[in-house]
């Protein structure tokens, strides 16, 4: 549906106004379960709409690269189930472990293709290896640009 993608968008800015961890005293980080549930929501959405278009995938994979950014988030997309009211997952596409949301965002169809899908689904595989010298790469970068004007 078309008004989902700017709510996806709002969603996406004002999660980037939240501390996912504690990092001052003076504000509290959001809640372990709230950020659980943010990404299965993402993942439901995905799921829900496998003809999503390229600006819903996009507001998609931005929220997941911002919640999937701490650990809690990682384990969750990792972990992630469709919810039951979705019917039966087919059997070719999850383990027996259950169905895992990088999987499904591999699987999206060719009409959620926006220029950048390839870089942002490598930045959120990154994420989700958490391979020391890769990460600390990162967040170098991601120090320094907070600091250039």
């Amino acid at each position: 549906p078309s008004w989902l993608s700017p709510v996806m968008v709002c969603a996406h800015q004002l999660l980037c106004q939240a501390d996912l961890v504690k990092l001052r005293t003076t504000r509290e980080a959001l809640d372990v379960d709230t950020q659980q549930q943010w990404v299965s929501l993402v993942l439901d959405v995905i799921y829900a709409f496998p003809g999503l278009g390229s600006g819903l995938a996009q507001a998609c994979l931005q929220v997941l690269l911002r919640l999937c950014s701490t650990t809690v988030g990682s384990k969750a997309l990792l972990e992630y189930r469709p919810r039951k009211e979705f019917g039966t997952v087919p059997t070719d596409v999850g383990s027996e472990a259950g169905y895992h949301g990088l999987l499904l965002l591999f699987r999206m169809a060719k009409q959620a293709s926006f220029q950048g899908l390839l870089h942002m689904l490598s930045d959120l595989a990154l994420l989700l290896i958490e391979e020391g010298p890769t990460l600390q790469l990162r967040m170098e970068a991601e120090i320094l640009s907070l600091f250039s004007p």
